[in-house]
């Protein structure tokens, strides 16, 4: 599932921005774009609250 997920992504992630690109609404695509980063980091800010400790950590190499 994580294969089909990049995969999609790289084929309709530069179509939608081509359709809004040429559609000239190039402020409202990347307000959007923001308002949508902004949105993914409040989520993973409030799931740190959910993951157990134990398994949110970095193995030393």
């Amino acid at each position: 599932m994580a294969t089909l997920s990049w995969t999609m992504g790289f084929a309709i992630g530069p179509a939608i921005a081509g359709l809004a690109l040429s559609a000239h609404i190039q402020e409202l695509f990347f307000l959007a774009l923001v308002g949508a980063c902004a949105l993914a980091a409040v989520a993973a800010t409030r799931l740190g609250s959910y993951i157990p400790a134990w398994s949110n950590v970095i193995e030393a190499a």
